[in-house]
């Protein structure tokens, strides 16, 4: 943890400053339990005028990881990042944990895992970012042990600088799904200390990390327009992408202008603290977690036997 700290105290001062949003972060969110009423406190924004988010220093980092859940979170909530990051020449690899596959839409007609995928690809190629993906069921989520075996063997070999993923509080359940296979996967790992950037999809997050993205904006518009099947058959997330990236502007520490401005908002932590969270958030009550999703709920806690067997096999 002292590692970790004197590696972003190089990289910025403000980041960690003793009244900075980190140290805030952590000192209270050690007080809370339910994790329902810590979503829905950050939902209010109670907190808006005690949060200064700092502007994250990625162009120092060589490698990018994006965990999506489904296909168009990255674009939603990372877009204008990756494409920042391929203007400064990170590599940057999307793992979707699940196939994407949607039984049955507003239109009454299911999409398919190759329609979400071929939407997928079209996006990542305006970013230039690499595809891959562990095809969990979306419609039945479980893990397997050899999903998270599959899972660590990309982040082992990928050895990124940053995870991104959906915050560990954002409400789909699959999101939170995807962060507890992230906690199980890390496991193994030796050596492996990225930052992990909790990225927003659904609701607020509580925001100690902000990237400039308006010079992308374009780009970030563009990916969330190659995701057809979700923008004809749900909502115009094309449209509520770019409109979020707006409202998250009034975080920059900028004066008036008339050009409009955008941002994407993280809660940033290093991996160790990440997974202490999971541990307290999610494992004491996994029906709270996934907020009554029998199908989810099930899956989580096949997973959660599976690993926990195959790494204590002698209490198995």
């Amino acid at each position: 943890m002292s590692r970790w700290f004197d590696r972003i105290l190089r990289r910025t001062s403000k980041f960690l400053a003793r009244q900075g949003p980190y140290r805030f972060a952590l000192k209270k969110w050690n007080a809370i339990d339910d994790i329902e009423l810590a979503a829905q406190v950050l939902g209010t924004e109670f907190f808006r005028y005690q949060v200064e988010p700092t502007p994250l220093p990625f162009q120092d980092f060589q490698s990018f990881v994006v965990l999506a859940p489904h296909q168009d979170d990255e674009s939603l909530g990372v877009g204008g990042t990756m494409a920042l990051a391929q203007s400064y020449g990170i590599k940057t690899t999307v793992i979707y944990t699940t196939e994407g596959e949607q039984m049955e839409g507003p239109t009454k007609t299911g999409i398919t895992a190759e329609v979400r995928e071929r939407e997928a690809r079209r996006a990542l190629n305006l970013v230039q970012a690499d595809f891959k993906k562990i095809s969990v069921s979306n419609i039945k989520p479980e893990p397997t042990a050899a999903d998270i075996e599959n899972l660590s063997a990309m982040l082992e070999d990928l050895r990124p600088d940053i995870i991104f993923i959906p915050w560990l509080l954002d409400v789909p359940t699959r999101h939170r799904l995807a962060n507890h296979m992230l906690y199980w996967a890390v496991k193994p790992l030796a050596n492996f200390s990225p930052e992990i950037w909790g990225y927003q999809v659904h609701n607020s997050l509580y925001p100690n990390g902000i990237v400039d993205i308006t010079s992308t904006i374009d780009i970030k518009r563009k990916m969330l327009e190659c995701f057809e099947s979700q923008n004809e058959n749900y909502k115009r997330y094309d449209h509520l992408g770019v409109c979020l990236a707006g409202w998250n502007s009034r975080y920059l520490a900028y004066s008036p202008h008339k050009t409009p401005w955008f941002a994407e908002l993280f809660f940033a932590l290093p991996l160790t603290v990440h997974c202490e969270m999971i541990e307290r958030f999610y494992f004491p009550d996994l029906e709270q977690t996934y907020r009554g999703d029998a199908t989810v709920i099930r899956g989580a806690k096949k997973m959660d036997a599976a690993m926990r067997a195959r790494m204590s096999p002698k209490l198995a």
